[in-house]
C-alpha cells in the first residue's frame, strides 16, 4: 500500500525495492510494481554531477570518477532526462534518469545496474514464478528471485 488508497481500491498491489551489491564492485536495484489496474510505471535516479545518455543505458561524471548506469525491464520502456525541482533558488536542478514504461502495464520488474568506473549491461527475463537478472561485464553475476512480490 506504497500509494496509499484510490476510489477504487488501493493504489498498488506491491511496489518493493531491492538493492544488491555485487562482488563489492556493482550495485544491481530491482524494482517491482504490481498494480490492481493497468498504469504507466517509471523508476527515477537523481544526480547534481552531468549525466550523458544513450538507448539503454547513461554514463554519470563526477570530479575523478564516472559511473556506468545500465537498465533493462520485463516490458517495454524508455529512458528519458528530466529535471528536478530545486527548493533552492541559488543551486541548479538536478538532472534525473527516468526508466518509463511505454504503455499501460498491471506488472513490471525494472533493474537498475550501477557500476562504478567500469562498465557493464544487465538483462532481465521473467518466466513464469521466477526472474533472472543476468549481468556482464566488469562483475559478471546471476541473481534470481521470485518475480511476485519481489522474493529474494
Amino acid at each position: 500500500r506504497a500509494m496509499g488508497d484510490m476510489r477504487d481500491g488501493p493504489a498498488t498491489g506491491f511496489c518493493g525495492r531491492a538493492f544488491l551489491m555485487l562482488k563489492g564492485k556493482a550495485v544491481l536495484i530491482v524494482d517491482r510494481v504490481e498494480l490492481p489496474f493497468a498504469g504507466l510505471v517509471e523508476s527515477r535516479l537523481h544526480t547534481f554531477f552531468p549525466v550523458s545518455f544513450g538507448r539503454d543505458e547513461a554514463i554519470v561524471r563526477g570530479k575523478r570518477h564516472k559511473l556506468h548506469v545500465s537498465f533493462a525491464a520485463s516490458e517495454p520502456t524508455v529512458l528519458r532526462r528530466g529535471t528536478g525541482m530545486s527548493t533552492d533558488p541559488g543551486r541548479d536542478p538536478d538532472t534525473v534518469m527516468r526508466l518509463m514504461s511505454t504503455c499501460k502495464v498491471k506488472a513490471i520488474t525494472m533493474c537498475t545496474l550501477l557500476t562504478p568506473d567500469g562498465k557493464g549491461a544487465v538483462e532481465l527475463t521473467e518466466r513464469g514464478a521466477r526472474s533472472v537478472a543476468t549481468v556482464s561485464g566488469l562483475v559478471p553475476s546471476k541473481v534470481g528471485f521470485d518475480t511476485q512480490g519481489l522474493g529474494l
